[in-house]
């Protein structure tokens, strides 16, 4: 929570929370109190309503944060870069208050003082990070080297096109991986070969499913998630998904985080307009 309130403090409210036509709060509790906290009062351009169900919703959540162990990865490398920022700029304002007080009082106890703060070890900003995303350190480490050494590999791993120790080895590094997360790659690199094998389509990889719920991963790196008469479409790249659902007699295309909706038809037809819609964001975005 207080990373949130951090990044909100610092950069302001990104993604909108979502209500539904009756002001009822259906995600962004954690935004809202981080904003409640830094005394920011919300803007109608901070509120999206939607007429989507509390579920969908739900369901947009777990698609938008189940990203591969690689992708996640990536993403707290990001979380990296900021802190080393701002450790090099705490350290260069620690510099220059020590200056100032050696001029200012140049005696032994002055000195003692003013080292005193450094006795307890702060922990590193990547080991920080690692434990805040649980991700392993020597990864993260891995991704922030293949990111300096070859930026475009990296990406190819932030969108899942690529994962990180391939990439690693493509970009001349040296992937130092434990031999728990090998075997736990190998049986999860297994497990998708055989799920695309069995796939009907080239569009489709793998498929989930179970009494209420089916997960479809695509080859293009998009999610499907359908449960009831709502689905939820996702990519890696974009940072929320899209909702498509019924309402009075037409199929709502609702990306989230965005104004306006679409209407079609059919239900296959506003899958296959959101899908459409996320590809070409995803293809901008390159």
């Amino acid at each position: 929570m207080a990373n949130l309130v951090e990044e909100i403090r610092m950069h302001g409210l990104l993604h909108p929370v979502v209500v539904d036509a009756n002001g009822l709060l259906l995600d962004g509790r954690n935004r809202l109190s981080a904003c409640y906290l830094l005394g920011i009062e919300l803007t109608e351009d901070n509120i999206q309503v939607t007429a989507a169900s509390a579920d969908a919703i739900a369901n947009s959540n777990y698609a938008r944060r189940h990203l591969t162990r690689d992708q996640r990865v990536m993403f707290a490398l990001r979380k990296l870069e900021d802190a080393r920022e701002k450790a090099k700029t705490r350290k260069a304002e620690g510099a220059k208050r020590g200056r100032r007080n050696r001029r200012a009082a140049p005696t032994v106890g002055a000195k003692n003082a003013t080292n005193e703060k450094y006795s307890r070890r702060t922990p590193k900003a990547i080991e920080k990070v690692a434990k805040e995303e649980q991700v392993p350190r020597n990864e993260l480490l891995l991704a922030e080297k293949l990111k300096t050494r070859n930026p475009e590999l990296a990406e190819e791993v932030k969108d899942g096109r690529k994962n990180l120790e391939a990439a690693a080895r493509e970009a001349g590094l040296k992937p130092n991986v434990s031999k728990k997360t090998r075997t736990a790659k190998r049986k999860t690199s297994s497990r998708k070969a055989n799920a695309k094998s069995k796939s009907k389509t080239s569009a489709v990889s793998s498929v989930f499913s179970d009494e209420s719920t089916t997960i479809v991963d695509r080859s293009d790196y998009i999610r499907q998630i359908d449960c009831g008469e709502t689905s939820v479409v996702h990519h890696p790249a974009i940072p929320l998904p899209t909702i498509v659902y019924q309402a009075d007699g037409s199929w709502i295309v609702e990306p989230l985080g965005e104004s306006g909706t679409l209407k079609r038809k059919t239900k296959s037809d506003a899958i296959a307009q959101a899908i459409a819609s996320i590809l070409k964001q995803v293809n901008v975005s390159r």
